[in-house]
């Protein structure tokens, strides 16, 4: 980060401040989208193991895809498209 203050002069730097700044809120929300992602990867990873294990139990193809035909319209009721 560059000097946004003169100390001595006690005058500030316009210019340096704005760009401080902009590094900062850049920095944070590049640190929220890696997060977000990671965590939505890991949500969608559960979520298909679950299904999966749900669904093959027992080899029950057709129930479970009548299982899974709910489950997905009750959810997308809840939570929206993703």
């Amino acid at each position: 980060m560059k000097k946004s203050v003169n100390r001595a002069a006690g005058t500030v730097n316009e210019a340096a401040l704005l760009t401080d700044l902009r590094e900062l809120i850049h920095s944070a929300r590049q640190r929220v989208a890696s997060v977000a992602n990671s965590t939505t990867t890991m949500l969608f990873w559960h979520l298909g193991r679950r299904i999966l294990t749900e669904n093959l139990q027992d080899s029950r193809a057709e129930y479970g895809k009548q299982i899974l035909a709910t489950v997905s319209r009750e959810l997308t009721t809840e939570f929206g498209r993703v």
